[in-house]
């Protein structure tokens, strides 16, 4: 059996890769085999002498116990780093959710711990149609939020909530990103949202730029996920 999450955040840039390359990492420790799947990806961040690379992507192979290509780790893509219906626009170019569907499937027989990244924040458009949230609901996958601390935080985390309940989906908790004693409000927003969301805490990530070179997983609360 297939267990599937779908990472979410309060907005673009809040450490949804972090998170989906955590849970990738403390899955495979446990003995899952695992995949993490970007249906759309946006944005260029650095050029090999052979192609374009996308940092999610990138990431995303590197925690995952398979070793795949990747339009199979992510099947649309588009250089430009903006609103996947705006980029679809500009290179006329459909985002086609049966090729979603297709990658998504393909990586279910073949990992039994798949995590999907979403794009932006829940309700980023598709197209003016669709939204990521949209096809979400068609899967049923169940979500893990990732809030970013910052100012606004707590704002953008109770809206995205608001909002995953009206799809009628499961939420199995969120996750604090970036979170330091040291710096101003962080406790009172941390103490703010635990009250204040109706789902577990499932992991307080440090704020700690080289993120890799610390053993992360222990931060996500495998009770939860397994």
């Amino acid at each position: 059996m297939n267990r599937c999450f779908f990472i979410t955040g309060t907005d673009t840039d809040v450490g949804k890769t972090v998170v989906s390359c955590i849970m990738l990492k403390k899955a495979s420790n446990v003995g899952y085999t695992t995949v993490g799947y970007k249906p759309v990806s946006t944005g260029i961040s650095e050029k090999s002498s052979l192609n374009f690379i996308n940092s999610d992507i990138s990431l995303l192979r590197k925690y995952s116990d398979l070793k795949l290509s990747d339009s199979e780790i992510s099947p649309i893509v588009f250089s430009q780093k903006t609103s996947p219906n705006i980029a679809s626009r500009i290179n006329g170019r459909e985002i086609n959710l049966e090729v979603i569907n297709f990658g998504l499937e393909n990586l279910k027989r073949k990992a039994d711990f798949i995590v999907v990244e979403g794009v932006g924040g829940w309700y980023t458009p598709l197209s003016f149609d669709m939204k990521i949230s949209d096809w979400v609901k068609s899967r049923e996958i169940p979500i893990i939020l990732t809030v970013s601390f910052k100012i606004g935080c707590i704002n953008h985390a109770l809206l995205t909530v608001e909002a995953v309940q009206n799809s009628n989906l499961k939420i199995v908790g969120w996750v604090a990103n970036r979170f330091s004693l040291e710096k101003k409000f962080h406790s009172n927003y941390f103490y703010s949202l635990l009250h204040m969301i109706p789902y577990p805490c499932i992991g307080i990530i440090p704020d700690i730029s080289d993120w890799q070179s610390y053993p992360m997983e222990k931060y996500i609360k495998s009770r939860y996920i397994f």
